[in-house]
């Protein structure tokens, strides 16, 4: 591959989107300094470069980047050799012979992969086939749908929501994993559509447009990840719930989440063909038949409320706080051990120091409460199943900002007379 394509090209095109960026007009009307939107996404596209990289000389087997990129270049040179060929070829891999969607070798799951080969695929014609070119102008896409989120958050939170959106959106390793061209970076780029279209649909304050948009982005992350679909849309009701009955919202959550238990355990016994406790026994077995270097202990499940029960604590010890200083035997390890410790010291500073929140709406604190039960769920499904540390981290990247978002607003906490605060918000805000 060319110098031009492999390393001057895509330093050209993260140049000209961050010019575009700056001259994007509702992202103009945002209130975000043009400073802040060009360093965001600059760093985003450095993030990926690293990730890249990482994966080429550090990760077994590449990873899944390179793979995905190599059979996204084949596509492509496949295309510009013969399009007929090509398309005999692209179409096989969305065979549908079936479509159990709790099944993961099934066609339906495995799609999920051959979108991600033919997004790489419709780059590699800007890019001219380079994974760095690809890397930047994904990374425009998402500093898109980022800064949609953050404007949301600015919006309902003001100067709370800048905060918040800081924490939330460079949280290292949500902002390292979701850099690179994995399904990471398209989920959280989805959730970042989603917030701000359901909270539309659940105020009522919608149109034709907010409900396809909000149908696309579900169904995307569907295809990309269905269990984290099947919750963003579970929590969904829980929110609607919430925007009925603000009173006592707290009777609410806890009424959905026993009844959302009820229908997991006996999912089988209401429709025969969906076993969701036999999916993650079995996603657990997948997992565990798989060699890695960082293993960490699980307690093996079993498809019953006991097995789930007696796994429980274990699952949550490694999902949240691992990995402890020196596990795992690689050297990156040990700087997201310091992120979780810096992470968990700073929620707990956040209550300890925690306000009377009496000026956040009830309708503010259902938007903390749903995503604050939508991270729960999906880290606790992740502990269950994933046995290692690698998967863990890269897994529950995009989930943990949500946490952080809960804390940001539910405390109160807002540095307004810190001086350092003062320069930042100027630098973030115009």
């Amino acid at each position: 591959m060319s110098v031009f394509v492999s390393y001057i090209s895509p330093l050209l095109y993260m140049v000209l989107l961050a010019f575009v960026l700056t001259r994007i007009k509702w992202l103009q009307k945002t209130g975000f300094t043009k400073k802040l939107v060009v360093s965001f996404f600059v760093a985003k596209c450095l993030a990926g470069f690293a990730y890249n990289f990482i994966a080429l000389h550090y990760i077994p087997n590449r990873g899944d980047i390179w793979p995905f990129f190599d059979d996204g270049l084949y596509l492509y040179h496949s295309f510009l050799q013969s399009p007929s060929a090509f398309f005999d070829t692209w179409s096989k891999g969305f065979h549908y012979n079936d479509l159990n969607a709790l099944n993961t070798d099934s066609g339906l799951i495995r799609s999920a992969f051959e979108v991600i080969k033919t997004f790489h695929f419709l780059l590699d014609f800007l890019s001219f086939g380079s994974l760095p070119g690809n890397t930047v102008i994904f990374n425009f896409l998402a500093s898109l749908c980022f800064f949609y989120c953050w404007k949301f958050f600015k919006e309902q939170f003001a100067s709370h929501g800048i905060v918040a959106g800081l924490i939330f959106f460079l949280l290292p390793s949500m902002f390292f994993y979701s850099a690179g061209i994995l399904k990471e970076g398209f989920v959280i780029s989805l959730l970042c559509l989603l917030v701000p279209l359901t909270h539309q649909l659940v105020t009522r304050n919608f149109s034709v447009k907010i409900i396809l948009g909000w149908v696309l982005a579900l169904a995307s992350l569907c295809i990309l990840k269905f269990f984290v679909a099947g919750i963003w849309l579970f929590c969904t009701v829980v929110w609607c719930a919430l925007a009925v009955f603000s009173i006592k919202q707290w009777l609410v959550v806890l009424g959905a989440v026993a009844l959302a238990c009820a229908c997991f355990f006996y999912s089988v016994r209401l429709f025969p063909a969906i076993d969701l406790p036999g999916y993650l026994v079995q996603r657990q077995a997948e997992f565990l038949s798989l060699p890695a270097a960082s293993a960490v202990p699980v307690a093996v499940l079993t498809p019953d409320p006991q097995g789930f029960l007696k796994a429980l604590p274990m699952a949550l010890n490694n999902v949240l706080f691992k990995p402890l200083p020196g596990e795992g035997g690689k050297l990156m390890y040990l700087l997201f051990s310091a992120e979780m410790i810096l992470y968990w010291f700073g929620l707990a500073w956040l209550f300890i120091r925690r306000k009377k929140a009496d000026s956040i709406l009830p309708q503010q604190r259902s938007l903390a409460t749903v995503l604050l039960l939508f991270a729960m769920l999906n880290l606790l499904v992740i502990g269950l199943i994933v046995p290692n540390i690698g998967a863990l981290l890269r897994y529950r990247s995009i989930f943990f900002p949500f946490l952080a978002f809960f804390a940001t607003i539910t405390t109160g906490w807002e540095p307004s007379g810190a001086n350092w605060y003062r320069r930042l918000s100027k630098w973030v805000a115009a």
